[in-house]
């Protein structure tokens, strides 16, 4: 065992495999926290030229000098919050009938009133809205589990 690592300013002697693992982390740490995030140069001896490349990591500012555009109002948080309810919200959906989603998406997608989808189903309004109020109540006991 004639390999070491330095840890807190003291020389440790390791075996071979502790050696190679230490130093193989070590390296991606340092591919990870300082080469993606540089751009360097890098010359071509033969070629006789040099080129520059950019760092892999997007800063904020390079991003949003090519114009992509940032939604600050919203943390994470909110994000994933939304994304859970959605997933949420689409298993409930796909436990409902064919009829019951077609009534939800002419209700909330194409906006339509209850008189309008009265006559598509051929009854009333206030049947409409009574089943409207069905489908939600089964939604939000499936949102409640």
């Amino acid at each position: 065992m004639d390999k070491f690592i330095t840890i807190q300013g003291q020389r440790i002697e390791v075996t071979d495999d502790v050696y190679t693992a230490y130093y193989e982390d070590s390296r991606r740490e340092k591919y990870r926290d300082v080469d993606v995030k540089r751009g360097r140069f890098i010359a071509d001896a033969e070629a006789e030229n040099v080129r520059y490349v950019e760092s892999k990591e997007e800063s904020f500012e390079r991003l949003s000098e090519s114009g992509v555009e940032f939604t600050g109002d919203r943390s994470a948080e909110d994000r994933f919050i939304q994304r859970e309810q959605m997933d949420c919200l689409n298993n409930a959906l796909s436990t409902l009938t064919a009829e019951e989603r077609l009534l939800i998406e002419l209700l909330y997608v194409r906006k339509r009133t209850t008189r309008e989808i009265g006559v598509v189903f051929g009854i009333s309004h206030t049947a409409v809205r009574k089943r409207h109020e069905a489908i939600l109540k089964k939604i939000r006991i499936i949102f409640e589990k």
